[in-house]
């Protein structure tokens, strides 16, 4: 880093030092905030959107080497985060939705990291948008995630059967189709009763 020589310089970075802090913690409140979905089927303590998102991200990679996607990585950041806005407006369900007036996230994400990062917001707007190769990586890995945790809950005693019948119908990728009849036919628990401890 270059040293700073001028105070006007000097009060700049620490300006933006302290907006990347506060978007720190701001992005800490993603660990405490529960995805709203499940609440509806009487599951009390699902997981948090950082949860989600970070799985979706890890989904997203895999996802995008399947699909012969160039950069991955670029998959990956865009899924990590994917969640972001709702740290202001919350996690809004199905049945919310249709109540609320259009969930404005990407005004948000915009607010929280427009000026620092704008190319976040670049990478949420395809993740909306579903254009591309990209936008479909995205998408499906978002659903990907959600229907392992279907599956995960389903094994629980929880009736998830509608989460998994639209997934079906919004999986937009070749693999992701072929992973999520994956998902329905693996049991969640098969992966650690194979190692015989």
């Amino acid at each position: 880093m270059a040293k700073i020589t001028s105070s006007f310089s000097h009060k700049l970075i620490k300006s933006m030092l302290k907006q990347i802090v506060n978007l720190f913690y701001e992005l800490g409140v993603l660990k405490f905030l529960k995805r709203s979905g499940w609440v509806t089927i009487g599951i009390k303590d699902g997981e948090s959107v950082a949860d989600h998102a970070l799985r979706t991200a890890q989904i997203g990679y895999i996802l995008a080497e399947l699909e012969n996607y160039a950069k991955p990585d670029q998959v990956v950041t865009a899924l990590v985060f994917h969640e972001i806005g709702e740290s202001r407006i919350g996690d809004l369900n199905t049945i919310s939705k249709k109540y609320l007036p259009k969930k404005n996230e990407l005004l948000a994400v915009k607010d929280q990291v427009g000026d620092l990062y704008p190319e976040i917001l670049r990478n949420l707007k395809a993740l909306s948008g579903i254009k591309g190769q990209f936008g479909k990586i995205l998408k499906d890995a978002d659903l990907l995630e959600t229907a392992s945790t279907a599956k995960e809950y389903m094994k629980s005693g929880y009736d998830t059967s509608s989460w998994l019948d639209n997934i079906k119908k919004e999986l937009q990728t070749k693999t992701g189709r072929k992973l999520f009849q994956t998902i329905l036919q693996t049991d969640p628990h098969e992966w650690f009763k194979k190692m015989n401890i």
